[in-house]
């Protein structure tokens, strides 16, 4: 029999779910809390945030990974942004990237 402590169990969940791909849809969904702040699909309404519809892949990934590396406190007018770009990993930033640079 083999017994677990709760940090070997969660340490064993975190590699799993990192070692897990990313299903075809993962970036739309993804995406939708962006669409919040910068509309549907990326699109946000006349005189609203930046749009993020068109915008290149290597550009949105790039700004995302920069965003990651930042303190809120740095930026205050970003620090919604930078909190955002802390929360994903890097293949959670490559598929909203993927996602949004197709709309």
């Amino acid at each position: 029999m083999i017994f677990l402590t709760t940090g070997a169990v969660v340490a064993l969940m975190a590699g799993a779910a990192g070692a897990q791909t990313l299903g075809p849809n993962e970036g739309r969904l993804l995406a939708s809390n962006c669409m919040q702040c910068h509309g549907t699909n990326g699109q946000p309404r006349v005189g609203g945030i930046e749009s993020l519809a068109g915008k290149s892949y290597s550009k949105i990934k790039s700004e995302m990974a920069e965003l990651a590396r930042k303190s809120p406190a740095s930026e205050p007018d970003k620090e919604i942004m930078i909190v955002h770009a802390k929360a994903y990993t890097p293949a959670e930033i490559d598929a909203i990237a993927h996602y949004l640079s197709g709309q």
